[in-house]
């Protein structure tokens, strides 16, 4: 009577890195365990090997409270609200406090020009500042005190309820200049406030 034995490669691990590409030549049965059928949206040459992990890396200090922010100032640091608090984070490890307490509220933001690079931050409740990598200045100008806030090449938008402002051309401090500045009253099919604001490919949705 045959006796059955424990194969050895049962206990070995193994891990699929996909650095064997597409292999679309192949029914998928007889491709190697390196390869793949599909791989949408991979870039197979700038990333031939891609893996995951279970866990998490901590990024900086750790604070109490919830995080209602984090974005970055173009591409120098990144910027968080946590609490009723903003900080700034240039080296990696370590979180700046900015000066200021604010609305323990949720915050949005966008990068324009203001005398230089700024982010533009706001949160429906307190008047809208702007961080230049050094200090936190209010936006003057008369802006609306928007929840949602995006930006393209020439203008600023905030959404207040069902209203959408506009700065003057390439002037965040300009609120009200007439046929520069303005408004926009911007219905939707089921009524309501706006609920987002976001600039893709050169369009305000």
């Amino acid at each position: 009577m045959a006796q059955w034995q424990l194969s050895s490669q049962q206990n070995k691990r193994g891990i699929a890195d996909f650095s064997g590409g597409v292999n679309t030549g192949s029914p998928s049965f007889y491709i190697q365990d390196s390869q793949s059928v599909d791989e949408f949206g991979w870039d197979t040459d700038e990333h031939p090997s891609l893996k995951t992990r279970k866990g998490r890396t901590p990024y900086g200090s750790l604070t109490s409270g919830i995080t209602r922010l984090l974005t970055n100032f173009g591409n120098t640091h990144l910027v968080r609200a946590i609490g009723t608090a903003l900080s700034y984070n240039s080296s990696g490890t370590t979180w700046t406090a900015i000066a200021g307490t604010f609305a323990n509220t949720d915050w949005d933001a966008t990068n324009f020009d203001i005398l230089g690079p700024a982010l533009i931050i706001t949160n429906g409740t307190d008047t809208p500042r702007y961080w230049n990598g050094t200090a936190l200045a209010t936006v003057t100008g008369t802006p609306p005190n928007g929840k949602y806030i995006a930006s393209d090449n020439r203008r600023v938008y905030m959404a207040v309820g069902d209203t959408v402002s506009f700065c003057a051309f390439q002037n965040a401090l300009d609120w009200t200049t007439a046929l520069n500045a303005g408004t926009v009253q911007y219905f939707t099919s089921n009524g309501g406030d706006i609920t987002a604001l976001k600039a893709f490919e050169g369009q305000i949705w």
